[in-house]
């Protein structure tokens, strides 16, 4: 993979980082994450065999027994492979996709789907959020109370540590933060709240996002990919759109411009075109 060419050829750009896929270099990739997929279930079955605390008949990761693994005074390199090595890879391949390579960004997005619905709630909210978070560049959100000390040194160490490595990660971290984590069914709330935080909240000095527009919204472009998150991101895009602020009206033309072609007609007709139209008769978003 990493002998694709690159987008660019300009050294330090973007793109230059980016790699451009053949058909055959896909199509192994996504073979190789849907071989991932299919041991998953034996992967997970190890960690909760190797768990100092967990009776073997529950078959998710409780908060109890994070706890006992934040004081790092039992080994569990079963469980820990997925949140080190696992995932991290998977970030890694993934800081390689151009923003419009779907296909294997979704292959990604169900994997992380896949291990939260098997690890349970509390994997996914203090393991898996905290990692993403932070390879995504937003390193004041995440909580790491329940990673043990020797372990949270590596996890700080996903955050990108140039300008350049941060908008690499919104291109191509944030997509998979929004669906495969916070898209989890038992995050939809946090999701609603995200999205907000990015959306509308980000005119403050200092956000992670401020900066990155273009990028989000291309993140949520490919979140909306995925039907059961329409209603929360037309949700927001309708609170912006009635925002009296003229750069949240501007971002949310952006935003219907960038989602029309993955919005079926129905929600064309009854979240984008009233969008639209409210939009077209403010004379202040002009």
């Amino acid at each position: 993979f990493q002998r694709c060419p690159s987008v660019s050829g300009v050294e330090g750009t973007i793109d230059s980082h980016l790699r451009v896929l053949g058909e055959q270099e896909r199509w192994t990739i996504e073979v190789l994450l849907r071989m991932l997929t299919e041991l998953l279930p034996f992967i997970h079955q190890k960690a909760i065999e190797t768990c100092p605390s967990i009776d073997p008949s529950e078959n998710y990761i409780s908060e109890s027994s994070l706890k006992l693994y934040a004081t790092g005074e039992t080994e569990w390199s079963a469980f820990e492979w997925m949140h080190t090595e696992c995932l991290p890879d998977l970030i890694k391949l993934a800081c390689l996709l151009p923003a419009k390579e779907d296909s294997l960004r979704t292959v990604i997005t169900k994997y992380l789907l896949a291990v939260s619905g098997r690890y349970g709630k509390d994997y996914l909210e203090h393991i898996m959020l905290p990692v993403f978070l932070i390879a995504a560049g937003d390193i004041d959100s995440g909580d790491f109370t329940y990673f043990p000390l020797s372990i949270q040194s590596k996890v700080r160490g996903f955050r990108p540590k140039t300008s350049v490595a941060e908008k690499i990660a919104i291109i191509c971290v944030l997509p998979l933060l929004l669906s495969g984590i916070l898209g989890s069914p038992s995050s939809r709330q946090q999701l609603e709240e995200y999205l907000r935080k990015l959306l509308i909240q980000n005119t403050k000095d200092g956000s992670f996002s401020m900066h990155h527009t273009a990028e989000i919204i291309d993140a949520i472009r490919f979140l909306c990919i995925f039907e059961e998150h329409h209603g929360v991101i037309f949700h927001i895009l309708w609170e912006m759109v009635v925002s009296s602020d003229t750069n949240l009206k501007t971002s949310a033309a952006a935003l219907l411009k960038a989602l029309v072609p993955y919005v079926g007609v129905k929600v064309a007709s009854t979240h984008v075109l009233p969008a639209l139209i409210t939009l077209g008769s403010d004379q202040n978003s002009a």
